[in-house]
């Protein structure tokens, strides 16, 4: 179950991937990979119009930095403040508005190049 990196993949273009100055790859694993290598301190997104906290920002650090990208298949457990969305916010410029399971769950960065509109139920992001 690669749901929530296809979901991903699938609205994270090729422009997007220019920003961090390399060509899009549409493999799960190698995505993860990239992620993990620009894991950073997202202090350009805020969650539900509300700065993020120094400690969440560090925990959400580690996690991405212990992730492991061997288990994608999984699933990924995507939370509603989710400390994969607010990397992707802040790597790529982009507000994230995700319908968690009928309550919208926005993640704003300060300079935003665009929106990008994510779905999930209790199985299945999109």
């Amino acid at each position: 179950m690669t749901c929530f990196w296809d979901g991903i993949l699938r609205n994270i273009n090729k422009e997007d991937f220019n920003l961090l100055n390399i060509n899009k790859n549409n493999n799960n694993k190698e995505f993860i990979l990239l992620l993990k290598k620009n894991n950073k301190l997202c202090k350009n997104v805020q969650w539900q119009s509300e700065n993020i906290n120094e400690q969440l920002l560090k925990e959400n650090y580690e996690m991405i930095k212990n992730f492991n990208e061997n288990n994608i298949n999984q699933g990924y457990d995507c939370s509603s403040c989710d400390p994969f969305i607010i990397l992707l916010s802040e790597l790529f410029k982009i507000n994230i508005h995700h319908n968690f399971n009928g309550v919208l769950v926005k993640y704003t960065h300060n300079n935003p190049r665009k929106t990008i509109n994510f779905k999930s139920n209790k199985s299945h992001f999109y």
